[in-house]
């Protein structure tokens, strides 16, 4: 799912997943880290987006539903 685009409802995109936080017990993912901007890894923008927020996920794109929080520095 790395390098998978991610957009909101209203098709802007928000970034690509960078990385997925995985509950250990379950099994099921918990958070997203979308990053955008930045080059060769350096700089940019991570946002942290819930479960819960997304919407749909295809093979190319990760539709989020909800707000995001950006751990920017």
């Amino acid at each position: 799912m790395r390098k998978l685009k991610v957009v909101d409802e209203s098709g802007t995109l928000v970034g690509t997943v960078r990385e997925l936080e995985i509950d250990p017990q379950t099994g099921a993912v918990t958070q997203v880290e979308v990053h955008t901007g930045g080059m060769l890894g350096m700089g940019g923008t991570t946002t942290t987006i819930a479960a819960g927020e997304i919407g749909s996920i295809g093979e190319e794109v990760m539709i989020v539903t909800g707000p995001a929080q950006s751990n920017a520095p």
